[in-house]
């Protein structure tokens, strides 16, 4: 019987957080900063497109966060700004990318050696057949993971 995809997709995570619940906190984190960088970039990109055409500073948002920074509201530094937070908002993605990676890896060691574990620890006095038609690469696995 095939199971139905969500319960096997709530298991999935359900095994992924009680595996590394530290590790999908700051995955998740860094995907929500990325994100953020990314929402502050397109609100620093809109006034760099109304600079450009009228060219005039006027009163804008975006002002008072550049004078307290020491920079007058010009495209120039608005344009450094933008640049910078879409700079920021790559590295955070690169780094959730590689830490992502990290994490799925792992798990899917952790589970493969636990699946080692169980098939060393089973009984297989019963099923001797099956146990010579094995692999040896596969037998000599599960002996290791499970100490014998």
């Amino acid at each position: 019987m095939k199971t139905p995809p969500l319960p096997a997709l709530r298991d999935f995570a359900k095994a992924l957080l009680t595996s590394s619940p530290g590790g999908v906190a700051l995955s998740f984190a860094l995907l929500l900063a990325a994100g953020l960088t990314e929402g502050a970039s397109l609100l620093v990109f809109v006034p760099a497109v109304q600079l450009l055409q009228d060219g005039s500073g006027g009163n804008h948002y975006l002002a008072p966060v550049l004078g307290a920074v020491g920079l007058h509201y010009a495209l120039g530094p608005v344009l450094a700004l933008c640049v910078a937070l879409i700079a920021l908002r790559a590295l955070l993605m690169y780094a959730k990318s590689r830490y992502a990676v990290r994490l799925h890896l792992g798990f899917a060691d952790a589970l493969r050696l636990r699946l080692y574990r169980a098939l060393g620890e089973a009984r297989w006095d019963c099923t001797r057949p099956i146990w010579r038609s094995c692999s040896p690469a596969a037998s000599t696995a599960c002996k290791a993971a499970s100490g014998r």
